[in-house]
């Protein structure tokens, strides 16, 4: 496993993929370049640690999607529809009130 130093912290590969999904869960999308300045990390280290993160959230309801530039944390394609019906469901809740 690989360690990574940086002048603030040092993380392995595994604590730098946490760091990044949390600031996702957070943030829902950031930027690469402004996750590697936040970590004090190379941007190639986020660039690695983003496609692990993509690969491991395959099949979940949480996905890491990579659109070019930033990273975004959204809800899987496959869980859209019972989402959808869930916002349609508070909407009307709200509505008649």
């Amino acid at each position: 496993m690989k360690t990574i130093q940086s002048r603030h912290l040092r993380m392995n590969d595994q604590q730098l993929r946490e760091h990044i999904e949390a600031l996702l869960f957070v943030e829902g999308a950031m930027s690469k370049k402004e996750l590697a300045k936040l970590l004090d990390v190379a941007l190639e280290q986020v660039e690695s640690a983003s496609v692990s993160l993509r690969d491991a959230s395959a099949g979940r309801g949480i996905a890491v999607v990579d659109e070019g530039k930033t990273l975004e944390l959204r809800t899987s394609p496959s869980v859209a529809e019972k989402i959808e019906a869930l916002r349609r469901e508070e909407l009307s809740r709200e509505l008649g009130k």
